[in-house]
């Protein structure tokens, strides 16, 4: 789902981060965990917006951007 949608809007590799690969789904955890990875590895920095979505059971979703702070 997350590549059909990555392909969807037009993202590449570096623009769409995931942390499934390293820890599976962790449901409710797994955007905080992928935000503190990704600075972990600075792929995201303080001058960056991000826009980020969950999706669960039934077909809920959900998201926000979170505007840059630097």
């Amino acid at each position: 789902m997350l590549d059909k949608l990555k392909k969807k809007i037009g993202f590449s590799d570096e623009q769409f981060l995931v942390s499934y690969e390293e820890y599976g789904n962790t449901v409710s955890s797994t955007i905080p965990l992928g935000i503190i990875n990704g600075i972990d590895n600075n792929e995201i920095n303080s001058t960056q917006n991000i826009l980020i979505c969950g999706f669960g059971v039934g077909y809920s979703w959900g998201g926000c951007i979170i505007e840059s702070i630097g």
